[in-house]
C-alpha cells in the first residue's frame, strides 16, 4: 500500500513538472497600470518592472520620467493602450474606459 501511495505522489510531481512552461519562450507580462493606487502596489511590490505604461495621476511614481503614459484614468482611449501591446491592463473602480472598450 505504501509503494502505491509513494508511486502515485511520484506519478504526480513528474506529470506536474513535465506540463510546466519552463521555456524562455513564455509570453512575460506587459502591464498597463491604471491609477495610483494600482502603480503604489506594483512599487511597493517591487515588481515595476512588469509595468510598460502608467496612467497620469500615476507619473509621481516614475522617477525617471521615462514611463510611457496612457492618458487620465477616467478617460481612457483604445489606441493609447493598445499602442503598449499589454498583456493586462489593471486598473481601479474609478478607472473610467471608454464605451469602445470592453472587458
Amino acid at each position: 500500500m505504501m509503494k502505491r501511495l509513494l508511486l502515485l505522489i511520484a506519478a504526480s510531481a513528474v506529470a506536474f513538472t513535465t506540463f510546466a512552461d519552463t521555456s524562455s519562450d513564455a509570453k512575460e507580462n506587459r502591464i498597463i497600470s491604471v491609477g495610483s493606487s494600482i502603480t503604489e502596489l506594483f512599487y511597493a511590490l517591487d515588481a515595476k518592472e512588469q509595468l510598460v505604461a502608467i496612467d497620469v495621476t500615476s507619473r509621481h511614481f516614475d522617477k525617471s520620467g521615462e514611463m510611457p503614459q496612457v492618458g487620465y484614468h477616467r478617460q481612457l482611449s483604445a489606441e493609447g493602450l493598445m499602442a503598449q501591446s499589454p498583456t493586462h491592463v489593471i486598473g481601479s473602480h474609478e478607472m473610467g474606459l471608454n464605451p469602445h472598450l470592453s472587458f
